[in-house]
């Protein structure tokens, strides 16, 4: 009896473990907007150009967001990983970690880095320059900026790889079309997460022609980033004088 009494206890025990599981399964993926249909995502080859960006704000709260490396000082990403007016404001403390491992060291965002604060208002502004207080090593890399052709957007299949906070042991791969441009933005059904915001949208030769700054709830249209310009190359390069360390490939 007491054997009996043991397997039903075992038993239902499990269905309980499950059900835990498959509920938070479905939390996840309900906070997770930026998912379309099924989740085609893949964990990603870790790349050490691409890293986590820890931001804490001025009321307490802490997000995570991706960011990529453009010299072995700087990180590009979004404004709105460095500026968030609904939670105080500029960041108090942000924490980069390359692959977010913690193998390479964690470096932390200097005053120097830039960002729009009108980025709310104007979502084409919506990208800045993350200055690192020491240098990454070299063996790393870095990410070059490309303007792609029509030609290329209607033709080519892109990549995004980033972070997602319910799974931050790994970089996720999502690849695609892109299925809609306008002069500012790209809009595709590649899958990604909220830790992806700050991503690159990479081309077959992994340039960084554009970075994945929101989802389909947004906008109406699926996932969507910011579209590599003249305009955007002009403003990156309008900042270069300001850093201390000038990164010498933020050049299309």
């Amino acid at each position: 009896m007491k054997k009996f009494n043991l397997k039903i206890s075992t038993f239902i025990f499990t269905i309980i473990i499950t059900l835990t599981l498959c509920v938070n399964i479905v939390l996840a993926n309900s906070n997770n907007r930026s998912i379309i249909g099924n989740d085609n995502r893949t964990p990603a080859i870790p790349d050490g150009r691409i890293v986590s960006v820890l931001t804490v704000w001025p009321d307490g709260s802490k997000d995570l967001y991706t960011g990529f490396l453009i010299s072995n000082r700087h990180v590009a990403t979004t404004s709105s990983a460095m500026y968030n007016l609904s939670k105080g404001g500029k960041y108090s403390l942000i924490m980069v970690d390359p692959m977010h491992t913690g193998e390479y060291g964690v470096f932390q965002a200097t005053e120097k880095s830039i960002y729009n604060e009108n980025w709310i208002l104007k979502p084409s502004n919506n990208f800045g320059i993350i200055e690192l207080n020491k240098n990454v090593p070299y063996t790393l890399g870095r990410f070059k900026f490309k303007i792609p052709s029509e030609h290329d957007l209607n033709y080519e299949n892109f990549s995004i790889i980033g972070y997602d906070r319910n799974f931050t042991n790994n970089q996720w791969l999502s690849n695609g079309e892109i299925e809609k441009f306008t002069p500012h933005f790209l809009y595709y059904d590649m899958d990604t997460a909220t830790s992806t915001i700050g991503a690159p949208i990479l081309d077959s030769n992994y340039n960084v022609i554009g970075i994945h700054t929101g989802d389909e709830v947004e906008v109406g249209y699926h996932n969507y980033g910011l579209r590599v310009t003249k305009e955007f190359l002009d403003q990156i390069n309008s900042w270069k004088a300001k850093f201390d360390v000038i990164p010498e490939n933020l050049n299309n």
